[in-house]
């Protein structure tokens, strides 16, 4: 009987830890369903915003790694909702980001603020610009007085846009016309 006793005793741990296992499975694919549904919210979140951060036929600045929530949600789920094309930069560089730009005719340029900051002395910025339709910020307000997408003579229809990317909070925070 002793035998028999520990038998079952083992197969209601067994069963026991099995139920267990199918709760924590169960409330990871929840926790993977909500995540996955924010991430969605913020995308088309971002694709009602009028006029559009994006557009189709746009050229988009993407700088690597997309690790970042900014980099995941506002650069390539935008572009991949919107189905414009992407121009990836392997990591920023000053000089290389901007030649990039120039040479792509990027039309959208995606960055922090940090990045304007290090554009600003550049020489002839304002022709290396000169195919951005919109400059967005991810972290914080672009300063009304940045030279980026604000050249001497500006580009028709040209704007800053300040945006915070807040996992499924997305919101627009402003739009400055040039």
């Amino acid at each position: 009987m002793k035998f028999v006793d520990e038998y079952r005793r083992r197969q209601k741990d067994i069963a026991r830890k099995r139920r267990e296992l199918n709760r924590l499975r169960t409330s990871r694919a929840i926790t993977r369903d909500r995540h996955r549904v924010a991430l969605l919210a913020n995308i088309e979140q971002a694709a009602a915003v009028e006029p559009p951060l994006i557009e189709a036929e746009d050229i988009v600045l993407g700088v690597l790694p997309l690790f970042h929530v900014y980099g995941l949600n506002a650069v390539l789920g935008q572009v991949l909702r919107q189905q414009a094309r992407l121009v990836l930069a392997e990591g920023f560089d000053v000089e290389g980001t901007l030649e990039l730009v120039e040479r792509e005719a990027v039309t959208v340029v995606p960055v922090a603020p940090p990045v304007l900051a290090y554009w600003r002395d550049v020489d002839r910025l304002d022709e290396r610009l000169a195919s951005v339709r919109v400059v967005l910020s991810g972290s914080a307000p672009l300063a009304s007085s940045s030279r980026c997408c604000r050249p001497a003579s500006p580009a028709p229809g040209c704007i800053r846009r300040s945006t915070c990317w807040l996992g499924g909070a997305a919101r627009c925070r402003g739009i400055i016309p040039a």
